[in-house]
């Protein structure tokens, strides 16, 4: 009989426990447009590969001035790198994303070129980017950089983007500057 009362009891409790309990209400809340959100990574097997935080913001290239694009940049250069930074903006400003070109080699000058020719004759130059190739060997790394014959005079459907670069400046000096700079984002080989 007590066992039968012990377990009357506890069923009682438990009964009385269960519906007492609140019914969890809709949480509401507000995202604020300064919140952090953690992005999750890009799955590879999308059109482009993962791409990492070194890309601009759409608000600093529509809105921005020359000398905002700048990271670092030895004081005295900074009045050449910003003349640099208009003249590239100024030559990138219509230039759509993605766009089509040959790949027409690439040169030392007195800088690394690697360049692209629209079907217009436009160049495009991409040497001082921090470039994702695709894994496309466009030139080999070796000591002259030679271009590899099965991609030069090819066209590619070129994404680009303003990216942060480290890249030799200026007037044919060879100090380090830190700025975004346009660069190619992913390569894609149209069969012709």
């Amino acid at each position: 009989m007590k066992i039968l009362l012990v377990i009357l009891i506890l069923s009682f409790i438990t009964i009385v426990s269960c519906n007492t309990k609140e019914i969890p209400k809709k949480i509401e809340t507000e995202i604020n447009k300064d919140t952090i959100i953690k992005e999750e990574p890009i799955p590879k097997d999308t059109i482009f590969p993962i791409i990492d935080s070194l890309i601009a913001p759409k608000e600093l290239i529509i809105n921005g001035k020359s000398e905002d694009f700048i990271l670092e940049c030895d004081e005295s250069l900074k009045h050449e790198v910003i003349k640099d930074e208009e003249y590239n903006r100024e030559q990138w400003r219509n230039v759509p994303n993605p766009f089509i070109a040959k790949y027409v080699g690439n040169d030392f000058g007195d800088y690394f070129h690697i360049m692209f020719e629209d079907e217009t004759g436009k160049s495009y130059d991409f040497g001082f980017g921090n470039n994702n190739l695709n894994e496309i060997p466009l030139y080999f790394n070796d000591e002259q950089y030679n271009d590899n014959p099965k991609y030069l005079n090819k066209t590619f459907k070129v994404y680009w983007g303003w990216k942060v670069s480290t890249y030799p400046c200026c007037s044919g000096g060879y100090d380090a500057v830190k700025a975004y700079h346009p660069s190619i984002l992913n390569l894609e080989l149209i069969h012709e």
